[in-house]
């Protein structure tokens, strides 16, 4: 088990977890150096999601991250895996999370531009990825998906019809950051499904601006 301040060896290489970043939905994120150099550490966990289920969770982000690298979407670098610890280490990414520019209103044009390019490409490859905010980095002139899941598309999950709510949700997100209150965010805490109905008007009018540059 990853542990903050204990030293773990992936593929032959020693790693300090330094800092916690957060828990997902298939496990824990760390921050982590070697020589100096800055990682991304995960635990594989097995806690229940209520609204989301997971066969090899490990070999599930392998997978995902082979897919979604294929068809060249901005991506940390997988680094190393382990399955007998069920770890994975990756690229750090420098910058902005999603979560921090929503929480400050600062989702720009070319951030929504992006988020539109990137849900274009994988509709027509028939997938999905986690739009939610926090597996987004905004790193100078690019917005990495540091995440390692993608899905069968599903329009009730895509991007219009999901994800884009929470990144118009700022209120609701900075709850969610400093209290891990989600109720500000979906119809029910357990459903994964956003609040729509105040931001609908807004996310029309940005399906309408960025949908037609594609």
């Amino acid at each position: 088990m990853v542990e903050i301040g204990k030293e773990i060896i992936v593929a032959g290489i020693l790693y300090l977890p330094e800092k916690f970043l957060g828990k997902g939905k298939s496990g824990y994120s760390f921050i982590a150096t070697h020589k100096n150099r800055r990682f991304v550490v995960k635990q594989i966990h097995h806690e229940p999601c209520p609204y989301y289920s997971f066969s090899h969770k490990l070999q599930s982000e392998i997978n995902a991250y082979s897919a979604l690298n294929y068809l060249g979407i901005t991506l940390p670098k997988l680094i190393a895996t382990d399955e007998e610890k069920e770890v994975l280490v990756k690229e750090y990414i420098q910058g902005k999370t999603g979560l921090e520019l929503v929480v400050q209103n600062d989702v720009t044009d070319f951030t929504f531009n992006s988020l539109f390019q990137l849900s274009n490409v994988l509709k027509k490859s028939s997938l999905n990825i986690d739009y939610f905010p926090p597996n987004f980095v905004h790193n100078g002139h690019k917005l990495y998906y540091i995440d390692y899941e993608c899905n069968q598309y599903d329009e009730q999950w895509s991007f219009e019809k999901w994800g884009i709510y929470y990144w118009l949700n700022s209120e609701g997100m900075r709850m969610y950051a400093e209290q891990g209150d989600s109720s500000g965010i979906n119809i029910s805490p357990n459903s994964g499904k956003p609040i729509t109905e105040p931001f609908e008007n807004r996310a029309k009018e940005l399906i309408t601006k960025f949908v037609k540059q594609i």
